[in-house]
């Protein structure tokens, strides 16, 4: 095999395992950042939420302003990668605030984890429908959905949306 391809194929694992430490303690940030908007700064899940959401849109609009694009197909510098991971943290942080906030049944909606997953998936069913039957931006559908599979993915709050034995 050619010395190149089997160097570039080297890296690819190199980039994997990078890639997912790097998304693993971005989740982690997101979990535990969430809360202590939410929490610890006693802001309540909606106002945390709303916070994030802010701090999400402004991370967004930087972005776009300082190299053009927000879509992940244009990331090619370490600028844009940098507003990429800023961009997951406060995405993630906001997927926790906003699922705790319609799971939680003293200071949110109170629809439980089944509820909320089912909120969330038919959200994400929405976006889904709106990515093949209208034009709306692909881009801005695909941080939609990112944000409202944060509760779909959370590893511990996964356990409990299994259905009962």
């Amino acid at each position: 095999m050619n010395k190149a391809i089997v160097h570039a194929l080297g890296k690819v694992s190199e980039v994997t395992l990078g890639f997912w430490i790097i998304k693993i303690a971005a989740t982690t940030l997101g979990e535990t950042g969430g809360d202590a908007v939410t929490m610890s700064m006693n802001l309540g899940y909606l106002g945390g939420s709303t916070i994030l959401f802010v701090l999400l849109i402004a991370t967004l609009a930087l972005w776009q302003r300082s190299v053009r694009s927000v879509s992940v197909n244009t990331i090619n510098s370490r600028k844009a990668e940098a507003f990429y991971w800023a961009t997951i943290m406060f995405s993630q942080t906001l997927g926790t605030a906003l699922g705790d906030w319609m799971t939680d049944s003293e200071g949110g909606l109170g629809l439980g984890y089944p509820g909320g997953a089912l909120i969330f998936a038919a959200g994400l069913a929405v976006i889904a429908a709106a990515h093949f039957w209208t034009k709306v931006s692909h881009t801005l559908l695909f941080w939609a959905a990112f944000i409202l599979g944060c509760i779909l993915s959370l590893p511990q709050k996964a356990e409990q949306l299994r259905a009962p034995r």
